[in-house]
């Protein structure tokens, strides 16, 4: 009986130090109730047997947004027994406030499938972050009731407090607008409230493309910043004293400091588009619009002889790519020809919150005849959006006196020599003429001159075939369209179908035209209708102008039509007449941001 109890006892030690050691997988968080705004870690661990793969955490996706994750492996050894240990770092946004449940999570092990216990977290509800908090993030817009087309700036900054290290940004997109990235990230050093603190600051510009209430998401920063138990203590992660603060000097040095993950968001915004105010084509909505005229009077004008004009459109409110191309209002009654250089277009923010830019053009005239010729008036619609009202701005017409051109400089024809009156003329031959004696030529010497001959012919084969080889090149690459903003899908023509009004199937036009071929975001219908003749061609051609016109003048004439039928002829007719279009370079994307 002795003995049996012996057993027994020696077989229940065993099962308890294997029960002691058995597999497990813990979750566990870095706190509980977590701030808006702010991110909340989660911790796998795997401890006892070998993972298969990586957890399944898909089902983080209904409360969550997972910004980063890490994994690491540490061998454990206790009373003599080693045990291995598989961890896992999520760092996650919560999507709401309220108390959130992270669920049971599984992972395939050679012990089989694990899984977790549920965590609740208590998120706060959004509000601004507390001006001494570690970390923050601040958003601010220029103007939250903007005109369709109307760019606003947005101004995303984040305050840190510690040390920061590997921050980055993720791709910006909003719904429904145009985003840009205006210049690089600002990184400075600031003192806030007696705090040293590295500022962190993002500009983009925002364009909505139709009216109605516009959501600006949450924009969301993540890197990684020191500890709180080892910024002002030791590094090690065990307790040193340390009266005299000597420890906190580690810190200093690379890799010494532990550092853990963060991701820290703002609040969104959401902004009140209005719709155009007026029948206006562009719409040009702009707090200010001006237009140059730079004429040389000293220029004589003749027929046939070259003019120089040059035109300048500078705006406060825009960018430059959506001001109006000018050729066309230059003389609509042809008595010039006209030849346009490229247009310098560009952007740049201003201290009050704003844009400017700017759409620069020279022309070369020639007079067609002389007299005097008039150059109209050219005058640019805009909304004052400081004072509710349309606005031009203009140039006066200008009045210059052609003289005629420079007669041709033919050669005559040649005169024959006079006869004597009664006698016919006659054909008279010149005398031959002896050629002098020419010494003869070596044979070898013709031999070295025709190899040269076949040597340069054939560098003048080459020549010319590069020149069209680059020739078609550079064609190819003046029809390629500009290529999409890195955080804008291409439009789908099945989009079309859905057209129930003339100006659903122009806000579609300008989009597929802007993302397709390259023309600003508003440009005029008129303005797509004639790209059509460079992008199209044959009878879908002729459909896609015709219907594109026709929708120009129910929006701007009062004319009558039937939108859905007109939807689909252009829907077939881009479909049938566009050329694959070129593939696109991939979307360029901040880099790490490092703060100095």
């Amino acid at each position: 009986m002795k003995k049996i109890l012996i057993t027994l006892a020696a077989l229940c030690f065993i099962l308890a130090s294997r029960a002691a050691f058995a597999a497990s997988f813990i979750a566990t968080v870095d706190r509980a109730t977590v701030p808006a705004g702010e991110s909340v870690t989660l911790d796998l661990s795997v401890e006892g047997t070998e993972p298969k793969g990586d957890p399944d955490v898909s089902a983080l996706d209904n409360d969550f947004t997972i910004v980063s994750r890490g994994q690491s492996s540490q061998t454990n050894i206790i009373n003599g027994q080693v045990s291995d240990t598989t961890s896992w770092d999520i760092v996650m946004l919560p999507k709401k406030a309220g108390t959130l449940t992270i669920p049971s999570l599984s992972i395939d092990t050679e012990s089989g499938t694990l899984h977790t216990e549920a965590i609740t977290v208590e998120v706060g509800k959004s509000a601004p972050a507390s001006a001494d908090s570690d970390l923050s993030v601040d958003a601010q817009i220029s103007k939250r009731d903007p005109y369709q087309n109307e760019p606003v700036v947005l101004t995303v900054k984040l305050v840190a407090r510690k040390k920061i290290a590997d921050v980055g940004a993720p791709d910006f997109k909003v719904d429904n607008a145009v985003v840009e990235p205006q210049g690089k990230p600002e990184v400075r050093d600031a003192t806030i409230g007696g705090t040293r603190a590295t500022v962190i600051e993002i500009r983009y510009l925002i364009t909505p493309l139709q009216p109605g209430k516009l959501e600006i998401p949450a924009f969301a920063f993540h890197g990684k910043v020191v500890s709180s138990e080892h910024q002002n203590g030791n590094p090690f992660g065990f307790d040193i004293p340390d009266p005299f603060n000597m420890m906190q000097e580690f810190n200093n040095f690379p890799g010494l400091s532990l550092m853990k993950p963060f991701a820290v968001e703002s609040r969104p915004i959401t902004l009140d588009v209005r719709k155009p105010a007026a029948a206006m084509d562009p719409w040009l909505p702009l707090s200010a619009l001006k237009l140059g005229d730079e004429w040389d009077d000293a220029q004589k004008p003749k027929v046939g002889e070259p003019l120089t004009r040059k035109l300048t459109l500078s705006a406060i409110g825009t960018t430059g790519s959506v001001l109006p191309d000018l050729e066309g209002r230059i003389d609509p009654s042809g008595n010039f020809r006209i030849y346009a250089d490229k247009p310098d277009i560009g952007q740049s923010p201003r201290t009050d919150g704003k844009v400017s830019g700017w759409r620069q053009q020279s022309f070369t005239l020639i007079p067609q005849k002389e007299g005097k010729l008039t150059l109209p008036e050219i005058r640019v619609p805009w909304w004052d959006v400081e004072n509710n009202k349309i606005a031009y701005a203009t140039v006066p017409a200008k009045t210059i006196d052609v003289a005629p051109g420079e007669p041709g400089q033919q050669p005559a024809p040649p005169q024959p020599a006079p006869q004597p009156q009664g006698q016919k003329p006659t054909a008279t031959m010149p005398a031959p003429q002896v050629p002098a004696a020419v010494p003869a030529v070596p044979h070898t010497l013709y031999i070295i001159l025709a190899l040269l001959c076949g040597a340069v012919a054939v560098l003048a084969g080459l020549v010319i075939h590069l020149s069209h080889k680059l020739s078609r090149q550079n064609a190819a690459t003046m029809r390629a369209p500009s290529p999409v903003s890195a955080n804008e899908d291409r439009i789908s023509l099945e989009a079309l179908m859905h057209a129930k009004t003339p100006d659903d199937i122009r806000q579609f036009l300008q989009t597929y035209a802007h993302q397709h071929w390259g023309l600003p975001v508003n440009a005029a219908l008129k303005t797509i209708a004639q790209e059509m003749d460079r992008f199209l061609s044959g009878d879908a051609r002729t459909a896609a102008k015709e219907s594109c016109l026709a929708v120009d003048s129910a929006l701007y004439a009062g004319k009558q039509i039937d939108a859905p039928a007109m939807a689909k002829r252009c829907h077939d007719a881009l479909r049938t007449g566009q050329a694959s279009p070129p593939a696109l370079a991939a979307p360029k994307r901040y880099g790490t941001l490092n703060p100095s």
